[in-house]
């Protein structure tokens, strides 16, 4: 995904963001506009020989808002070459440079890059307001410096390999549309930072093949960033998903001549989505195989290894102001975590805990009031400000709630409701009612071993043994169940016994 980052990124600098005639001047005008949207302006020098047209010193520059800053991005030349069967060839040089500066409350930082990318290749066809771009690429390589406010320089050289290839429609209109699709073969990634006289890391990698698809709508003239939220009900909206079939790499960081770390990742197919509209953000991850190892000599410590045999996570949360609930939604599972050998001995060298994977599973809802756009962020911070709340939330429901490991597993399920105009009841929280419930099994074993290996006292499990029994039924083998019930009149009740 790295390396598809990169190049859909390159692309985007290269093109800036392939049906009929269009000519240079389309194409350019074509590239303002995205710039446009972008809250930005393109600007260069056009020159016309024939069928070509050179565009000399290329700029884009942005103003941030509040007047607190800007920045600019300056990068070399390049031509259009007008075909004759109605499409535009755009022609970069052998090695690309970019020159930027971003500059927030009076601190600057700056970049300085070359790209080299010989093998690239973009072409243009459409209609004037309507143009596709189609970009191929085998390799490039990258090398420069950045330079943040306050800290020293961090020189980089970067080289990708491997085929990729960009598919971008970017349609004028009401609102600028991008719909654009890329690949990238199977490759490698090296990578050498330098941060200031001592310092650096090196990265090396592959990366399996892998995909993506965007679509956005824009708004022709940009946005203001503190209010994202006016974009979005103005039709601004954006999608992105992408597959990978996984990546492997190995980062070696040094410090005055010695290696401090060498830290190294690993995982296989991955998938993503997101989704930003004026009704809500939407977000998901999931993947199988991951896993990795730190070795950091100079701890003196053994080797910190894990692997992950799955993962997912997603959230839905709803982005407008609202007198009203909204559905809130949020899964997450890491399943089969398991810790490294080295660890494990660590504390425990004779095996007395069992050792068999890990596992977290959260599934729930709520129902949340916005008092107030959340992506306005200047009318979220001034009701924050008067220390009203943003956000209510209404109700929870917790449908899955599980907890594995070590010989020891726990579900849980609950529903729960908070009244806001209550908060006498409480003592100045919401009211809260409903009930839940969690079963465990395996607990007096897991005590059992730890008294074994010498983790526990036989008085301090009496102690946890005890603390058990007065919030958790026997209800098995090993088995405990606890209940709690919230009632209307400010109650709680644990395993039907009154508590307040």
């Amino acid at each position: 995904m790295l390396r598809l980052s990169l190049t859909a990124t390159l692309a985007s600098l290269l093109a800036l963001p392939a049906f009929a005639d269009i000519t240079a001047d389309d194409v350019w005008s074509n590239m303002k506009a995205q710039t446009a949207a972008l809250g930005g302006t393109l600007t260069g020098t056009l020159t016309r020989t024939g069928e070509t047209v050179t565009v000399s010193d290329p700029e884009m520059a942005f103003t941030f808002p509040l007047g607190s800053g800007a920045a600019s991005v300056a990068m070399s030349g390049f031509a259009f070459v007008e075909n004759g069967d109605g499409s535009v060839a755009i022609l970069y040089t052998d090695v690309i440079t970019l020159n930027g500066s971003a500059t927030i409350d009076d601190e600057t930082g700056t970049f300085s890059l070359r790209i080299g990318a010989p093998g690239v290749q973009v072409a243009a066809t459409g209609t004037p307001g309507d143009v596709i771009y189609r970009s191929e690429s085998s390799s490039f390589n990258i090398s420069g410096s950045v330079t943040a406010p306050g800290e020293d320089a961090v020189d980089l050289q970067m080289q990708v390999g491997g085929l990729t290839r960009s598919n971008t429609r970017v349609t004028e209109g009401d609102l600028l549309t991008v719909t654009s699709t890329g690949s990238a073969d199977a490759g490698a990634v090296a990578m050498t930072m330098t941060i200031g006289a001592d310092g650096g890391s090196t990265v090396a990698g592959t990366t399996e093949a892998s995909e993506f698809t965007f679509e956005a709508a824009l708004l022709p003239n940009g946005l203001n960033p503190l209010n994202i939220a006016a974009a979005l009900r103005d039709g601004m909206t954006i999608s992105l998903s992408s597959k990978s079939g996984g990546s492997r790499t190995v980062t070696t960081s040094t410090a005055n001549g010695g290696v401090i770390s060498r830290d190294e990742r690993f995982n296989g197919p991955l998938e993503g989505a997101m989704t930003l509209d004026a009704a809500r953000f939407a977000f998901s991850a999931a993947g199988t195989d991951a896993g990795g190892s730190i070795a950091m000599d100079v701890l003196e410590i053994p080797t910190i290894s894990f692997d992950l045999a799955q993962s997912d996570f997603a959230v839905s949360v709803p982005l407008g102001k609202s007198d009203i609930g909204q559905p809130a939604t949020l899964a997450m599972s890491l399943a089969g975590f398991r810790m490294g050998a080295d660890i494990w001995a660590l504390f425990d060298p004779d095996k007395v805990i069992p050792r068999d994977p890990a596992t977290i599973r959260l599934n729930m809802a709520a129902d949340m009031v916005n008092t107030v756009d959340l992506l306005d962020f200047l009318a979220f911070g001034a009701i924050a400000d008067r220390g009203d709340l943003p956000v209510t939330v209404n109700s929870v429901t917790i449908n899955d709630l599980h907890l594995s490991g070590s010989g020891v597993e726990a579900n849980g399920t609950g529903a729960f409701a908070f009244d806001f105009n209550d908060m006498v009841t409480n003592d100045g929280m919401p009211l809260t009612t409903g009930a839940g419930a969690v079963t465990a099994r395996g607990i007096n074993g897991l005590i059992d071993k730890l008294i074994a290996g010498g983790f526990l006292t036989q008085e301090d499990a009496m102690g946890a043994r005890f603390g058990l029994g007065m919030f958790a039924d026997v209800v098995g083998e090993d088995e405990l169940r606890s209940t709690l019930d919230l009632g209307a009149d400010g109650s709680i009740t644990v395993n039907g016994q009154r508590l307040r």
